[in-house]
C-alpha cells in the first residue's frame, strides 16, 4: 500500500508507461467485448497481467492516485470499482 502512496504522480509517467497503461485499457476492452463485463479475474488465463492491472486500477483509484482522465475512461466501459468475490474457500 504505501508504495502506491509514495509512487509516481501521473505526471511523472513516462511514455512507456502511458503506452502500457493504453495497452491493458485496450485488452480490458477486448475481454468486455468478449464477456460483456470488466470482472478479469486474478487467475485469468488467456491473460494473467489483465486481472493484475486492473486489481491495481482499483487501487489506484481508492489511493487517489488515478487521473480523472484514466477514471472516466474506465467509467465509460462499465468498468466497476469494486471487485466482485466469489465464494470463500476452506
Amino acid at each position: 500500500k504505501w508504495i502506491l502512496k509514495v509512487g509516481r504522480k501521473l505526471g511523472d509517467e513516462t511514455e512507456a508507461q502511458k503506452a502500457k497503461w493504453q495497452e491493458r485499457f485496450n485488452q480490458l476492452v477486448e475481454f468486455k467485448r468478449k464477456y460483456e463485463h470488466c470482472d478479469v479475474p486474478q487467475g485469468f488465463k488467456e491473460n494473467p497481467g489483465l486481472g493484475r492491472w486492473v486489481s491495481t486500477q482499483r487501487a489506484a483509484r481508492k489511493t487517489d492516485i488515478m487521473s480523472d482522465e484514466r477514471v472516466n475512461a474506465l467509467d465509460g466501459i462499465g468498468f466497476k470499482w469494486k471487485a466482485k468475490t466469489g465464494p470463500k474457500r476452506k
